[in-house]
């Protein structure tokens, strides 16, 4: 085996390697969370600074964070001088292609074993036996963590959405770390440092500069509606160069439900169904296809529903991946002080994860396209049978090298990047499942329904352990972190033994050693709970039935409420219409829009598409963003609309606080003939460029919006998830309005 540093390999494994895990899960394991704060702080640090070569020669270092981030944008060079054979000029991006996803997945592996290596380096620098073997066991147990938006942060008060909210160790701008050597300010052996998790600072002009001139480096221009200084999401006007905490968490907590919905639609495997009964009110529901590949892949569609020739997709991964991007990426319209000519300029200010060639310098980055490839895990694992079309599986992934040293990349079709157990997660599993496929896809549908159901209808909580007690936390609490004789992280998981499929509840404590002993820190303890299909559905029918009236139809004679009619939104745009990315807001009443910079945040946005692409100016530095652009690539994206609709219905509490009193309209149910003329009336669409510049540009993005609706049929034993049946579309809810379905604008 090559020595070569650039080869992408898996991380060692001495059996003791943990999984990936949520960020909240991982913040748990106090050693692992330790040192992993430390060895980022470190890859971050001294970006450009040369190392030295086997012959002691100073080169560019390739495998520090810096570099890492590079290769999904900025600056314009090719990664350790490698270039993509495919393309014609610079870049490495697989955005709107069917390998988008396969591509992030060595991607995600490169990142992680850098930060790995150097938590392997820090674990020997502490000074006593029993703390480097604390660490060296951390270091050997640590995978890449990810983010899950949908995961709920704190305990309900006031509205249900009040549970949502960005993780603290992501919200901290320091955090407290034991170093190996404490500094004199240390505090009970904790000192504070900048939260490499927050936010990741920049090489100055000089420093790129230099790095120019010395290796040749590509320089890092950053746009002008980015800070040059450190990363930020979500800035708001009065303060372009940080991050807005209070807006960024108000902004999840309206669209975590949204997207839990979209996750949903996007795995549910129970799409097929006969007629849902008897009843002559009660549609009819023929199969409906199976999505392939294209369509969960990539936002460009390439789904199975037709109507009137032209294909709708359902959720696509590339989708959700986009709107959280926009998302935290939003920003506002900034005044600077022009001091030469004393006055004000006006200079929009966005957040770096809404640029696609600057995005990767936010380290929330890494844990969002974590838990992207979960997801494509968990898709693998539901559809094993789902890959990429062989015309395409041999496609080199470029720049990642090959463990074998041939100088060759990594391809789709290796087993290594294939078989998605390889990533590690508790979720689908990370061992080779010698089990029957349909035994894990009924595991995971448990897992799904359990996780997610409750969110994607707005409902309260009954999640295990969630929100996580983080109050024993070192990284957040240092000196005054509750004492624990052990870290205990808690996760579900999906077991596998003598080929039995099994969901459990998976507690894995991990003692801390004590400076002072000389003795290894001890063996991990684990405790399994079995997640029974009796408990999942018992927790699907408790959510039904804290529904509010209206929300369910009486399907059999006794008159118990069997199923739903579910409304989406499908919104088609071109993908380059604009100078960079934009949202796409959808409203339902009143839009203010005097104030475009919380239309993320407003009680009454059923949702948004966000389309993340980018800028003219950046253009050059991706080659597949120019040809995308040349041949004028459209995006389809969908938007639930079901919960948002609970508010609306006469029995429900909230539509006064969406609708102001005098406005005031509702639904008695979820029937097209009450949600029809209500949408019709009621539904506002909305375009913003990511500084919230309001835009009215229907026409010139090539918008359109068509909504439909599903028949459901609530989970029962053997399809925990519900099934749906096809799409019927309303477009005469938007067709008559600029950027509706098929809306004929006025020649001029």
């Amino acid at each position: 085996m090559s020595t070569n540093p650039y080869l992408l390999t898996s991380l060692p494994n001495d059996g003791s390697r943990g999984y990936r895990v949520e960020i909240d899960e991982f913040v748990e394991d106090n050693a692992m969370t330790n040192l992993f704060l430390i060895a980022l702080s470190n890859v971050q640090a001294d970006s450009l600074q040369a190392v030295k070569d086997d012959k002691n020669n100073d080169i560019p270092n390739w495998l520090n964070f810096y570099s890492a981030a590079s290769i999904h944008g900025l600056p314009t060079e090719n990664w350790n001088g490698i270039q993509n054979p495919a393309l014609e000029g610079y870049g490495y991006c697989h955005h709107g292609l069917d390998t988008f996803p396969i591509w992030h997945r060595p991607y995600m592996a490169f990142y992680e074993s850098i930060v790995y290596k150097e938590m392997a380096r820090v674990a020997e620098l502490y000074p006593t036996d029993a703390e480097k073997s604390t660490y060296r066991a951390a270091a050997a147990r640590f995978r890449l963590p990810f983010w899950d938006i949908v995961m709920p942060r704190n305990e309900q008060s006031g509205a249900l959405d009040s549970v949502w909210g960005t993780p603290a160790i992501l919200a901290a701008n320091n955090v407290y770390v034991k170093l190996p050597e404490p500094t004199s300010n240390a505090d009970g052996g904790f000192d504070t440092i900048p939260n490499p998790l927050y936010s990741f600072f920049f090489p100055t002009d000089s420093e790129r500069e230099e790095a120019r001139k010395v290796f040749g480096r590509g320089v890092l221009d950053m746009h002008q509606s980015l800070s040059n200084v450190r990363t930020v999401r979500v800035p708001s006007k009065d303060a372009p160069d940080a991050t807005n905490d209070s807006l960024l968490n108000l902004a999840i907590q309206r669209q975590a439900g949204v997207n839990a919905t979209a996750l949903i639609q996007m795995l549910n495997p129970d799409y097929t169904v006969g007629s849902v009964g008897a009843i002559s009110r009660a549609p009819k529901v023929a199969i409906n296809e199976v999505r392939n590949w294209a369509a969960f892949a990539n936002h460009s569609g390439g789904g199975q529903t037709k109507v009137d020739g032209r294909t709708y997709p359902t959720v696509s991964v590339e989708s959700f991946h986009d709107g959280i991007h926009n998302l935290l990426g939003t920003g506002g319209s900034a005044w600077d002080n022009d001091q030469l000519n004393r006055r004000k300029i006006s200079r929009n200010a966005v957040g770096h994860m809404g640029n696609p060639t600057v995005a990767s310098y936010d380290p929330i980055f890494w844990l969002h396209h974590n838990n992207v490839e979960r997801l494509l895990c968990l898709h693998q694992a539901i559809y094993p049978d789902k890959y990429l079309d062989d015309g395409l599986a041999g496609e080199d992934l470029v720049p990642f090298l090959h463990e074998n040293g041939d100088g060759s990349f990594w391809k789709s079709t290796d087993k290594w990047i294939k078989n998605y157990w390889n990533s590690g997660f508790a979720i689908p599993g990370a061992t080779e499942p010698q089990a029957d496929f349909k035994a894990i896809k009924a595991e995971l549908k448990k897992y799904l329904a359990e996780t997610y159901l409750w969110a994607a209808n707005n409902t309260p909580h009954s999640l295990k352990n969630w929100p996580r007690n983080l109050s024993g936390s070192w990284a957040l609490y240092g000196p005054s972190a509750a004492p624990v004789s052990a870290s205990a992280v808690h996760v579900s998981a999906l077991t596998i033994e003598s080929g039995h499929a099994q969901l459990v509840h998976r507690e894995v404590a991990f003692a801390v050693a004590d400076p002072s002993d000389k003795q290894d820190a001890s063996t991990p303890i684990i405790q399994d709970t079995t997640v029974k299909a009796a408990e999942v559905l018992e927790l699907t029918n408790k959510i039904n039935k804290s529904l509010v009236a209206g929300a369910l139809q009486d399907l059999t004679e006794d008159q118990k409420p069997t199923y739903q009619i579910t409304w989406n939104a499908h919104v088609k745009v071109r993908k380059y219409a604009f100078d960079g990315s934009f949202n796409v807001h959808l409203f339902v009443g009143h839009v203010k829009d005097d104030q475009p910079e919380r239309y993320v945040t407003k009680k009454n946005e059923a949702g948004f598409t966000g389309v993340f692409s980018t800028p003219q100016d950046n253009l050059p530095n991706c080659s597949n963003c120019v040809k995308q652009r040349q041949e004028d690539v459209s995006i389809e994206d969908t938007i639930p609309l079901t919960a948002f609709l609970y508010n609306f219905l006469t029995e429900s509490d909230r539509s006064d606080t969406l609708i102001p009193q005098a406005q005031k309209k509702t639904i008695d149910n979820l029937t097209p003939e009450e949600v029809v003329p209500f949408l019709k009336e009621n539904l506002q669409w909305r375009i913003t460029d990511l500084a919230t510049n309001l835009l009215n540009v229907e026409q010139q993005v090539g918008l359109e919006i068509l909504v439909s609706h599903r028949t459901y049929l609530a989970p029962d034993q053997g399809h925990l998830l519900g099934q749906y049946g096809p799409f019927v579309p309303h477009p005469e809810i938007t067709v008559d309005r600029p950027g509706g379905w098929r809306y004929v604008y006025p020649t001029t």
